[in-house]
């Protein structure tokens, strides 16, 4: 786990956070190829970037789906850094703003193909859920859910 990642709050415009987003759909479409499907993004998210000495090193969201749901969204660690629990660390900043928001569950979607997203919700403790809202219908999605209540988030 690297000590020096800052995760702090960061707005949707911040240059440094559309090019780790921007990068995030690109490998999305790459490894899903010409059927790739890229989910909007809807009204209220809120955005989080990861800091390693300054420099921007992964990101993450939240989206509000009422009645104390969220989605997690746009979870993505810049190549050079991954494998080094800063997933780990953007994801647990999302859980704890949930919290701090009065969410008690958080939802999320990733690809039935991604063996290091899978890993990384499992042993967060997400459990596979039925395909939920727009992911409905497409069999590629993964979708998971954890209860932050339960987890003392």
């Amino acid at each position: 786990m690297i000590d020096s990642v800052t995760v702090a709050p960061c707005p949707p415009d911040d240059p440094a956070l559309a090019a780790l987003v921007a990068e995030q759909q690109r490998e999305i479409i790459e490894a899903e190829g010409p059927g790739a499907v890229v989910f909007a993004l809807h009204d209220g998210i809120a955005f989080v970037l990861a800091r390693v000495g300054g420099q921007p090193v992964g990101c993450g969201a939240l989206q509000p789906l009422g009645d104390g749901y969220g989605e997690v969204k746009r979870m993505y660690t810049a190549p050079a850094w991954r494998g080094r629990g800063l997933a780990r660390q953007v994801l647990a900043a999302l859980e704890r703003q949930a919290g701090a928001a009065g969410w008690h569950t958080l939802r999320l979607e990733t690809g039935r193909d991604m063996p290091a997203a899978v890993a990384l919700y499992t042993a967060a403790g997400f459990r596979e859920i039925p395909n939920f809202g727009q992911y409905v219908g497409y069999p590629a999605s993964l979708c998971m859910e954890k209860s932050i209540i339960s987890a003392g988030v």
